[in-house]
């Protein structure tokens, strides 16, 4: 049988050696755009078409006490110290990026248990792979974790250090 999303149908023989980029729910219908491409393995399977996975570095501060995991959606910040500037500021570089693997893991741990994981990869598009490695090398970069259903975007000024004061 095939179901259709906006891009292709998908039929059960397209399924065959496919993984699923993320958990699925049950009676969930399987959509292409939620599968690997065909004869991909490994990490590199769970990388849509036209998508790129980029590691960042963490820590338990930036990576949200070691809560983000695979499948988690966040914002990611940079506090940097533009040239001609003479006050640091925060900008968001991303919105609603993807963790694709956290660590080693590319699967949620089952008991909900939080990562230890030095690097977090996320899901991005080709620009967007640009700003985070950019952001990654001008400062200090922060994760900000959303609800996943938050798929709204901001595009907010950045702030900088004079406004903290009020």
């Amino acid at each position: 049988r095939c179901l259709s999303d906006w891009s292709s149908d998908v039929c059960s023989s397209d399924l065959i050696g496919r993984e699923a980029l993320f958990p699925l729910a049950h009676g969930q219908p399987i959509l292409d755009r939620d599968l690997s491409a065909a004869g991909s393995t490994g990490l590199a399977s769970k990388i849509p078409d036209g998508m790129r996975a980029v590691a960042l570095r963490t820590d338990e501060v930036v990576g949200v006490a070691g809560f983000l995991v695979p499948g988690s959606h966040l914002d990611v910040l940079v506090t940097y110290r533009p040239e001609d500037a003479v006050d640091p500021l925060t900008a968001t570089v991303l919105e609603n990026a993807v963790v694709i693997a956290a660590g080693h893991q590319v699967e949620p741990d089952p008991t909900g248990k939080a990562s230890d994981a030095t690097v977090v990869t996320l899901l991005l598009t080709p620009e967007e792979s640009q700003r985070a490695v950019l952001a990654s090398t001008q400062g200090a970069i922060h994760f900000v974790l959303r609800n996943g259903a938050d798929s709204g975007l901001t595009h907010g000024a950045p702030t900088l250090l004079s406004q903290l004061a009020g």
